[in-house]
């Protein structure tokens, strides 16, 4: 930069003049560098901070049963062979009339005959997921049947009343015949429910 020159003091104004610009950038540089740190480090709970590839932290969200690149070509995909959900215990019997013989032995019902919270609970789930096929009273009139589905046996019937507690658990879990397994459908604990509630049914109903 040339200069004409000088200010009251003696130096060159042109000298004067750079020296201020280089003073000027330097302190906004300087400023744009404090900013951008305290954008960083400086954490504020009330606001979100910078993040770098937000989407390593959160995918994108997908609804069920959309369409996804997956084996199923859906969302919605199988659990794995052998997982049992949190709070459950394995359930390592086959649905064949020999396990379900076996599980009568050796599983009974944790849930107590008395518990009027528990076989209040049973009757809820057993009207919403069994009396439509079974009925209301379990003697195989729901309205399922009276729209052409098989009439199941009844519950009050004698063969129904002599399986033991952890033989009924096994029907509702893994089905019989034209019955499906309700295991996806029902909680572990609401299934001894049904029992409870099944038990008290053959006790006032008729053959």
């Amino acid at each position: 930069m040339s200069d004409t020159g000088t200010d009251p003091r003696g130096a060159p104004i042109g000298v004067v003049r750079g020296n201020w610009g280089g003073i000027v950038g330097s302190i906004a540089v300087a400023g744009a560098a404090v900013f951008a740190l305290r954008a960083v480090l400086v954490r504020d709970v009330t606001r979100p901070g910078l993040e770098f590839f937000p989407d390593m932290a959160r995918g994108p969200a997908a609804q069920a049963q959309d369409r996804a690149a997956t084996p199923t070509g859906f969302t919605d995909l199988p659990l794995p062979e052998g997982t049992v959900p949190r709070g459950a215990l394995p359930f390592r019997y086959a649905a064949t009339p020999a396990d379900a013989e076996r599980a009568g032995r050796e599983l009974a019902n944790p849930e107590a005959p008395g518990d009027a919270d528990t076989l209040a609970r049973g009757g809820v789930v057993y009207a919403r997921m069994c009396s439509p096929c079974h009925g209301p009273g379990g003697e195989g009139d729901g309205g399922a049947v009276a729209r052409g589905m098989l009439r199941p046996p009844s519950l009050s019937a004698d063969r129904a009343k002599a399986m033991r507690d952890g033989q009924l658990f096994h029907l509702i879990t893994l089905g019989q015949g034209n019955m499906a397994p309700l295991a996806d459908r029902i909680a572990e604990r609401d299934r001894w429910a049904v029992v409870l509630h099944v038990r008290a049914m053959q006790k006032g109903g008729s053959r």
